[in-house]
Formats: structure tokens, sequence, C-alpha cells
């Protein structure tokens, strides 16, 4: 039993310093020139792209996955949803 727990611990330090160099490698990478120009390309790709509305919305979601994970960039989304949510019924309402 003393063994498993050693194991148990191990991996588990291993799975969380690799998680670590992992989010290291990606913030240094994002954060350099060629990060730099990737992001700025994928923002003009996706302005391309979407219609006018959603634009930005959808930029602000894909810079919180990248910074933050994809947790975080799903609550961007819910949040973002309930923003448009909210505006349209806003404009709906001052029309009637």
């Amino acid at each position: 039993m003393s063994n498993e727990l050693k194991i148990e611990n191990n991996l588990d330090l291993k799975q969380s310093n690799l998680s670590n160099v992992t989010y290291e490698k990606q913030k240094s990478f994002l954060e350099s020139n060629l990060g730099q120009v990737i992001n700025g390309g994928i923002n003009l790709g996706l302005k391309a792209i979407l219609p006018d509305v959603i634009e930005d919305e959808i930029i602000e979601i894909k810079d919180s996955i990248i910074t933050d994970g994809f947790s975080a960039g799903i609550k961007t989304a819910i949040d973002n949803v309930v923003d448009m949510g909210k505006s349209v019924l806003r404009h709906i309402y001052r029309k009637i």
C-alpha cells in the first residue's frame, strides 16, 4: 500500500510539473514575435470570414482559450452569448 501511494504521488507531481512546463512554453511562444504574427493572422482570418456582429466576440473567446485554457474560453463564450442576448432584448424592447 505504501508503494502505491508513492507511485500515485510521483505521478501527480509529474503531471502537475508537465502542465506547468507546457504552460510556460505556450506563454513564451505566444509572447514571441512569431506567436504575435500568427495570432494577428488568425484574427485577420476570423474578421474576414465572420459577420461583423460576432467577430470581436469570437476573437475574445479564442484569446481566452489560448491564454487561460479551454474552460476559461467556455466561460467567456457563455458570458458573450448572455451579453449578446441582453443586447438583442434591449433592442427589441426599444422598438416596442
